[in-house]
């Protein structure tokens, strides 16, 4: 399953052998389509997925986006 995400937060455990990443999309309120407005309209956040994962695991996602970003390498699509 894909979702667009546009924040996301992340946290480690006491244990520091565990990472929690929460991802929120920003989103205008469904009322903000209701009525039309041309003010800035502020958005709400909502929860879009929720992931734990080993350390080992999040260094090897730091590693294959920061060489994704700094265009080092492609990654794989599975």
């Amino acid at each position: 399953m894909q979702a667009y995400t546009n924040q996301f937060s992340i946290s480690m455990n006491t244990g520091k052998n565990e990472v929690l990443i929460n991802f929120f999309q920003n989103v205008p309120p469904v009322d903000a389509f209701l009525q039309p407005t041309e003010q800035d309209v502020e958005t709400v956040s909502l929860p879009v997925a929720q992931l734990i994962m080993s350390l080992d695991c999040a260094q090897n996602l730091t590693d294959l986006l920061s060489n994704l970003l700094s265009g080092k390498a492609e990654a794989p699509i599975k």
